[in-house]
């Protein structure tokens, strides 16, 4: 930011973008993302899957009491 006396004579308000033809936007709809990308899609499944899983199991570990074996 400059202030009002250091600003050079050109400088403006505002900002200006100048850009080549051969400028692509870096953006995509995020229902590309999701729709398109297979390693993403697996790894969705797989963790919907694998979570409740893991969470049941922690679940039963702690109904099990400790009993000695002679």
């Amino acid at each position: 930011m400059w202030t009002y006396a250091a600003a050079p004579p050109s400088a403006q308000q505002q900002l200006l973008l100048v850009t080549d033809t051969d400028v692509a936007r870096g953006q995509q709809p995020i229902s590309q993302l999701f729709c398109c990308n297979p390693w993403l899609v697996g790894a969705i499944i797989a963790a919907a899957i694998a979570i409740p899983i893991a969470l049941h199991n922690s679940n039963d570990d702690d109904d099990q009491t400790a009993t000695p074996t002679n």
